[in-house]
């Protein structure tokens, strides 16, 4: 049995964003080498770019999680290549992956801010189905920087809206108010998930490479709640997709 747990702390903050390259104090996952949590495990905080590091490349079974999980068929949150991508959200949810899918990550990193749980937080990812980079915010951001117009999927926490827009400054041709879809809060300890999960391009309603800033709040006629996602698994207490890529 093996057990590990990160705990170092780097933030690198770019204009009203962030990378976070970062170990949570709010969001982790144990990570299991057979179904219904049982066999070898370990336990992560952090972004793990390449699970072979530990010794776990292509063992994940199963999972016991707090926080909103992505975990990818490759190296690098298949960011050099495309791949399926297994998702999970919830607060001490469990999971087993699906056949199919199981014994093949390779990746795996959280959404959301490292300190708090349901802090209102925004990233977006320059590819689909939350792969290749990201910029992660808490406030207004009236420039994505060198991820501008490079937006291909996006992912809030919290429960505020967000609204996205084709312009730089709040301003351009179209912008959308995206809302949290998924809530979860049967928590001994008081605690309480929002997460909005948008893909794809078509799911928030921009296209693909256009997104230039955001701004907190609803600024934009056109809302979108993110009903076109739909979990293969639902409780109470978590929820978990596969996107395929």
């Amino acid at each position: 049995m093996k057990h590990i747990l990160t705990s170092s702390l780097v933030l690198l903050v770019f204009g009203g964003a962030a990378t976070p390259t970062t170990a949570s104090y709010s969001s982790e996952t144990r990570c299991y080498a057979e179904p219904n949590q049982h066999g070898e495990w370990f336990d992560f905080n952090d972004y793990v770019h390449e699970l072979g590091t530990y010794d776990f490349d292509n063992t994940i079974e199963s999972i016991r999680e707090t926080g909103m999980w992505m975990y990818y068929d490759n190296i690098n949150y298949n960011t050099d290549q495309a791949g399926w991508v297994f998702w999970a959200s919830g607060i001490d949810f469990c999971g087993n992956v699906p056949t199919q899918y199981a014994n093949t990550a390779s990746s795996l990193r959280y959404a959301g801010s490292p300190y708090s749980l349901d802090d209102e937080t925004w990233t977006v990812y320059s590819g689909q189905s939350f792969t290749g980079h990201e910029h992660m915010g808490y406030k207004d951001a009236s420039s994505l920087g060198s991820l501008g117009d490079q937006v291909s999927s996006i992912i809030i926490v919290g429960k505020s809206a967000w609204t996205f827009y084709d312009g730089t400054d709040f301003h351009g041709t179209n912008s959308v108010c995206l809302r949290p879809n998924f809530e979860f809060d049967l928590d001994s300890q008081g605690r309480v998930l929002h997460v909005g999960i948008y893909p794809t391009p078509s799911d928030f309603h921009i296209s693909d490479n256009n997104i230039e800033s955001v701004r907190k709040g609803c600024w934009s006629e056109r809302v979108v709640l993110g009903t076109t996602v739909i979990a293969n698994y639902t409780s109470p207490n978590g929820a978990w997709g596969i996107i395929h890529g």
